[in-house]
């Protein structure tokens, strides 16, 4: 983290070696938990918005599966802390999340696009983001609102489980 450059081709050099050239501005951080905590935890009193860049030759090698692109590291108990985690990208289809790689911090297993989508994964139309000034807010409002909707119904479903006359 901390810079725009990259290796020129995928077989130029590993990435870590790459960036550990340049220790002075750039911080490698590693291991899922650890990225989850520098996201959120460590960037949360600043409210700051952070662009990643994937490194499409490696995504594209890949055959553009989502492990290759950008990742998003989720915990379930962010929103008890206030958090919710957004990925704004123009590369999430509508049916799938194509560049993004949403996984959970502490098991490192991968979350569906069923699971993320409209809620953390976010499809973006260039043109749309032209013609509206709001376009963001009004997603992570709509967000929000799925978030809501979303714990309400699992509160119902768990109230439901732990009654005895609804089984």
């Amino acid at each position: 983290m901390g810079t725009f450059k990259q290796p020129k081709t995928v077989d130029d050099a590993e990435p870590l070696v790459f960036y550990s050239t340049q220790r002075e501005t750039v911080q490698i951080v590693q291991g899922l938990s650890q990225i989850h905590d520098l996201l959120t935890r460590r960037w949360r009193d600043s409210q700051a918005t952070l662009a990643l860049r994937d490194f499409y030759p490696y995504w594209f090698r890949n055959r553009e599966d989502p492990t290759a692109g950008k990742l998003l590291v989720l915990d379930p108990t962010d929103s008890a802390e206030g958090v919710h985690a957004m990925f704004f990208d123009d590369n999430i289809l509508p049916h799938d999340a194509h560049i993004v790689d949403a996984r959970y911090a502490h098991n490192d297993s991968a979350l569906s696009f069923a699971e993320t989508r409209e809620l953390h994964l976010m499809r973006v139309e260039p043109l749309d983001v032209i013609q509206s000034e709001t376009y963001y807010i009004d997603r992570f409002q709509m967000s929000l609102g799925d978030v809501s909707d979303r714990y309400r119904d699992l509160e119902n479903i768990m109230h439901d489980k732990n009654d005895p006359h609804k089984t």
